[in-house]
């Protein structure tokens, strides 16, 4: 279940950037058939656009993809300035060919296990997750390569 970070003292900037920068790339980038029949679903979006750009030999975009909104999710983060005390890394589980990637925000000189990770391609949302909530939603990627700082 995501977490609501816009009552923790030190992240609640970071979130509420997320949020709101996120969410409006979304509304521009979910693909057609997604956004009109009100699926919220990261898989989903990756088999319209992925159809999409195959057939446009590469001219459509893949907005609404994992490393898409990951890169999306660090530009916001950042550009809200970082948090004080905290790590913001590229996150990875899977192979580098077949994976999902994703940002883990956790305590300087900390585990990523005792963060977050930034996930907005589950659901096509801007979601945060508890470390472990997140790694158990890819149990068959995880046994193809665990997660780690991408």
């Amino acid at each position: 279940m995501p977490v609501d970070l816009s009552e923790h003292p030190q992240l609640a900037a970071l979130y509420q950037a997320y949020v709101a920068q996120l969410s409006t790339h979304l509304r521009g980038a979910r693909p057609y058939w997604n956004q009109a029949a009100g699926v919220h679903s990261g898989t989903l979006s990756n088999l319209e656009q992925g159809i999409a750009w195959m057939t446009t030999l590469g001219h459509a975009s893949l907005d609404a993809g994992c490393v898409a909104l990951q890169n999306q999710t660090v530009r916001a983060l950042n550009g809200a300035g970082g948090a004080s005390g905290w790590t913001i890394e590229k996150w990875r589980v899977g192979t580098s060919w077949y994976g999902h990637s994703a940002v883990a925000v956790y305590p300087a000189g900390g585990k990523p296990e005792d963060g977050y990770i930034f996930d907005a391609w589950l659901e096509q949302s801007p979601k945060v997750y508890g470390y472990a909530e997140w790694e158990k939603q890819f149990r068959v990627l995880g046994a193809m390569g665990k997660a780690r700082k991408q």
